[in-house]
């Protein structure tokens, strides 16, 4: 009878804690409301989503639970809260890649299980549906060696769309890095305090990888190879680099590090900075 007496004890407490939960909840979302009126995204015809702000929560929130609650289940529940105070905001689609089995796991974990979906036959077309305002997001796989959107990605600029986050934001361990993918927006872009930016150069076929490497390693940019492109009718080896730091094309130590360089260079261009993804929750 005393432990019957005490499981309802239990039960009860955790009845009450769920009902503060969800006044909690409701008052968060009261709270964005009041906060999109101030914005005026909605008014302004803007998409209310805010990469840099949503990383730097779950980073603080990641810290605060100290390993006192598993941080992918963490990271899941307030996607789905992020999801829905936007779309409360700002309805908006997503453009996706049809048979990409993997990023479309992805992006349902990222923005919420009923975020609506705009199918995409190619990533050049997803970027269409963007220009046609038939989507507001598009999530394209990394690229392949076909692939070349970021090259007119790159020409276009500065103008938008931008590559505004890289997915999955926390990779589990045992998930490859060639997993996942880039989203794209027309959104402006805002340091996390944590970041990587997407670069692209445009270099004579006699500047080596290798000589390139290096150049970026020395200030620390900490470059990575996504994709190359050969133009052999100008005789131009096309770079793809994500690197470390908030950056734009006017980067004091971007320009510094190619500076010795620079009658190789001939195109140079940021494409999007987003935040860097969390590696390993569990080891944070």
């Amino acid at each position: 009878m005393e432990e019957t007496s005490r499981l309802a004890d239990l039960r009860k407490a955790i009845d009450d804690i769920d009902d503060r939960l969800l006044d909690l909840l409701v008052e968060r979302l009261r709270t964005v409301a009041r906060l999109a009126a101030l914005k005026g995204d909605r008014t302004e015809n803007r998409l209310a989503l805010r990469p840099a702000r949503e990383a730097a929560i779950l980073r603080r929130l990641i810290a605060r639970a100290d390993g006192r609650f598993p941080p992918d289940t963490l990271v899941r529940m307030w996607r789905e809260l992020f999801a829905a105070a936007t779309r409360l905001q700002t309805p908006f689609s997503l453009a996706l890649c049809r048979g990409q089995e993997d990023l479309a796991t992805v992006a349902r974990d990222h923005f919420g299980a009923v975020t609506p979906v705009v199918d995409a036959g190619s990533p050049a077309h997803a970027l269409r549906l963007l220009d046609e305002g038939r989507a507001q997001l598009a999530l394209l796989p990394l690229p392949g060696a076909e692939d070349r959107w970021w090259i007119d990605m790159a020409a276009a600029e500065p103008f938008r769309p931008r590559v505004v986050a890289r997915l999955p934001f926390v990779r589990l361990a045992g998930v490859a890095e060639e997993t996942g993918g880039l989203l794209v927006g027309d959104l402006p872009l805002q340091a996390s305090g944590e970041d990587r930016s997407l670069l692209v150069l445009e270099t004579r076929e006699d500047l080596s990888r290798s000589r390139l490497r290096g150049l970026l390693k020395a200030p620390g940019l900490d470059p990575i190879w996504l994709a190359v492109a050969y133009q052999r009718e100008r005789g131009s080896t096309v770079h793809l680099i994500e690197i470390a730091g908030f950056h734009d094309r006017h980067s004091g130590s971007l320009h510094g590090a190619l500076a010795e360089t620079r009658e190789r260079l001939l195109g140079l261009s940021v494409i999007g900075a987003y935040p860097r993804p969390i590696a390993d929750p569990h080891g944070d």
